[in-house]
C-alpha cells in the first residue's frame, strides 16, 4: 500500500499514515489485518491491526517522528519489519530494522545489501541518472 493508507492499530492505540506498507498473504489469511473504508467512498482507506513491513522516507520536517516517534509505536503495533531510507544527503542510508524483544534491530548490510526478513530477499538503493536536477533512485533486488 501506498502514501494516504492509513494504519491504526486499536490495541497500541496508535494511528498513522505511513509512506508505505506491506501484508503478506499470510496475514491477510490468518486475518491480522483487515481493511476499511471511508464513509463517503467505497475504496479502502485505513489497514487496521498490523501490517508485515512499513516504509517511512525522513525529511528534514520529519526526522525525530521517523526516527524516534514513529519507530517505537510500529515496534508496539506488532509491526514486524521496518525501513528507514534518508536520501537527504549522498549516501542514501537505506536501514532496514527487524522486530527484536525490546525494540527494532538494524539488519547487517553486506557490500551494500541488506536482507528484508519479511520478504525473504536483498535489497539496495542505488543512484541513477539525475532527473530535473534531482538525484533519483532505484531500489535492486536479488
Amino acid at each position: 500500500f501506498g502514501d494516504g493508507m492509513l494504519f491504526t492499530s486499536e490495541e497500541a492505540e496508535f494511528t498513522t499514515a505511513p509512506d508505505g506498507m506491506f501484508i503478506s498473504n499470510a496475514t491477510m489469511a490468518a486475518s491480522r489485518i483487515r481493511l476499511a473504508g471511508a464513509k463517503e467512498r467505497e475504496e479502502d482507506t485505513q489497514l487496521l491491526g498490523s501490517p508485515d513491513l512499513v516504509i517511512e522516507v525522513v525529511s528534514d520536517g520529519s526526522e525525530f517522528k521517523d526516527t524516534e516517534w514513529l519507530m517505537a509505536g510500529y515496534w508496539n503495533a506488532g509491526v514486524t519489519e521496518y525501513w528507514l531510507i534518508d536520501a537527504r544527503k549522498a549516501p542514501v542510508r537505506f536501514t532496514t530494522y527487524r522486530r527484536g524483544p525490546k525494540g527494532f534491530v538494524a539488519v547487517r548490510k553486506s557490500g551494500g545489501w541488506v536482507r528484508s526478513p519479511v520478504l525473504g530477499k536483498m535489497f539496495r538503493l542505488t543512484p541513477t541518472e539525475k532527473l530535473l536536477g534531482k538525484q533519483d533512485y532505484q531500489l535492486d533486488v536479488r
